[in-house]
């Protein structure tokens, strides 16, 4: 069955060659769901994790081949393993059996040490940037003891500690059995570290097997323990080198097992030794890095004036905060919450100055959700550097409307995420007059005069009242090319559902291949509308909305089998969805 979108006085569609008028919803949508899923390509699946390297521990010995030893107490260059470690690594305290590598710690003098313990890493051997990488374990317990699998940079290309990086994917106390905690290093010449932890709700790790990972991905790095997430970090700095600077170069894998040391201090008479840390596998998975965006904040810190943000008021006033609320994706531990209040008019606003590279990114991308029943305007201001001394010469505009009609955002509308092409950025010389009129922000070291400086949201209030909404993952993207598979015969531009089914939200991609009007509404069966999505006129990019089951008036849908339904100015797609009880 060949498909045609055509535009007539009923709405219609062509199928075979001729044009159906449809008199009720019902058999509008019946027909659209067979059509297309006779003739529409599927949309591409997201990118999947791929087993990329393994040790499963099955031989009688620690395998060369994956891990080599460090052995000693660090000196003379790192006494004390640079944490006033009480132990002395050695190779025989590393062994493989039954299908486990077990690292034990004794208390054994040796070397000039009260206590043996033993240490390993991948370097040279399995190298990796960015992946999911896990280890499956049982840890030890009691005062002073101090396991940890972590990475470290393999060539630390951008200097020596802290300005590498240091990834620590477990750390755990002995004498705090039931809390692990994750955490970053990096900063020159100061350390600078961001640490999350989490707890078991009973028992300790020592009782039995868990299994401790990351996600680490070019703008943000994700702690799971379980396979359940408990921390996201997307800000780090690096004086050595623009974001995403240090955490974007091979890194290499440690397991060791420390007595005493900063963290834990010494054991005591309570701790009974030997222990031991007993580690079951560790595997590293992979997928394709997506490189085509860079990442100005992801807004996951409890302090945004501590990390760059500003506020300013004007006829009315406001500030930002740091909120738990987040979107159904690209969330990273907290959201910025935005709340000004005033007469109509300019009220004030908020911003951030992180220098950032943008070559070769065509689109600002950002999520939004704005509370209902206010209407006001954005002006989104791009500054940039414009003859290469870090500073602002040159401001680029575009207003983005916030109604409940939109057309930027929908109030009331839920998590929304918004691409707005750079080139619909115009230039504003009313603060900055210098600069040579065109944003090409490039650093000299490119070839370009000079980077992006920071990114200032004024707010323009239609009709006064409070405008509040929050806003997550600011960040920039090649968009300049849809793909579409050779073999399709028309382009789906409305994604699939994720999750589907969906119980308490599912979020919906849709794509606006040019400036156009555009509306997505919920439908059931019978073809009735139970709730309008967004609408408006918007620009060409990727959408997001997202739907939390309920209708237009507040009630919870009945679970079943529902239509989402993307109008464009060039035609109407529909996807099935199914809400769960």
């Amino acid at each position: 069955m060949e498909l045609h979108r055509v535009l007539g006085a009923c709405g219609g569609w062509r199928i075979g060659g001729t044009l159906e008028c449809m008199t009720s919803l019902r058999s509008f949508f019946l027909l659209i769901a067979l059509a297309a899923a006779v003739t529409l390509s599927p949309a591409p699946a997201q990118a999947q994790y791929s087993l990329v390297w393994q040790d499963e521990f099955d031989g009688t010995s620690v395998d060369p081949a994956r891990w080599e030893f460090q052995v000693g107490t660090g000196c003379p260059s790192l006494c004390g393993w640079g944490n006033n470690e009480l132990q002395y690594y050695r190779a025989e305290n590393a062994t493989v059996a039954g299908g486990l590598l077990t690292i034990t710690a004794r208390q054994q003098s040796f070397g000039g040490k009260a206590y043996t313990s033993a240490r390993l890493r991948s370097k040279g051997l399995a190298d990796f940037t960015y992946g999911k990488i896990e280890m499956r374990a049982k840890l030890p317990i009691g005062r002073g003891l101090w396991p940890a699998f972590w990475m470290l940079p393999t060539n630390s290309p951008y200097g020596n500690w802290p300005v590498s990086g240091e990834i620590d994917i477990m750390e755990y106390l002995g004498q705090q059995p039931s809390q692990v905690f994750g955490t970053l290093h990096y900063g020159n010449p100061n350390q600078i570290y961001s640490s999350s932890s989490t707890s078991l709700p009973s028992g300790t790790f020592n009782d039995d097997f868990h299994t401790f990972g990351i996600e680490w991905e070019p703008n943000r790095i994700r702690w799971l323990l379980d396979d359940v997430q408990f921390a996201c970090k997307s800000n780090w700095i690096s004086s050595a080198a623009g974001y995403p600077a240090p955490f974007d170069q091979p890194f290499h894998m440690l397991l060791n097992l420390a007595v005493g040391g900063n963290l834990p201090g010494a054991p005591d008479g309570s701790t009974v030794f030997p222990q031991e840390y007993v580690i079951d596998w560790v595997r590293v998975w992979q997928k394709p890095v997506d490189s085509s965006s860079i990442l100005f904040d992801g807004m996951d810190h409890a302090n945004p004036f501590g990390n760059g943000w500003f506020v300013f008021n004007g006829g009315g006033g406001g500030s930002i905060a740091a909120n738990a609320d987040l979107p159904p994706q690209d969330g990273c531990g907290s959201s910025l919450e935005v709340g000004y209040g005033g007469p109509s008019g300019y009220i004030g606003g908020f911003g951030r100055t992180f220098p950032i590279d943008l070559s070769g990114k065509t689109n600002f991308e950002f999520w939004i959700k704005p509370d209902a029943a206010q209407s006001y305007t954005l002006e989104i201001n791009l500054q940039e550097d414009d003859n290469g001394d870090n500073s602002t010469d040159e401001e680029f505009q575009y207003n983005f409307v916030v109604s409940s009609t939109g057309p930027g955002a929908i109030a009331g509308g839920g998590w929304q995420k918004v691409s707005i092409p750079l080139a619909s950025f115009v230039d504003d010389n009313n603060v900055f007059p210098g600069g040579n009129g065109v944003l090409d922000p490039i650093p000299t070291l490119k070839g370009g005069n000079g980077q992006l400086i920071s990114i200032v949201m004024a707010i323009i209030s239609q009709g006064g009242g409070n405008q509040t909404f929050r806003t997550d993952f600011w960040n920039f993207r090649n968009a300049s090319v849809v793909s579409v598979p050779d073999d399709a015969e028309v382009p789906r531009l409305l994604g699939a559902a994720a999750p589907n089914p969906f119980s308490a939200s599912t979020t919906l991609r849709f794509t606006l291949m040019h400036d156009e009007d555009y509306a997505v509404t919920i439908h059931d069966l019978a073809g009735r509308r139970i709730r309008n999505l967004a609408a408006g006129r918007g620009t060409v990019g990727e959408r997001t909305v997202s739907w939390d089951g309920r209708t237009d008036t507040g009630l919870r849908a009945a679970p079943g089998v529902y239509m989402v339904r993307l109008r464009r100015g060039s035609g109407v797609e529909v996807r099935k969805i199914v809400l769960q009880r």
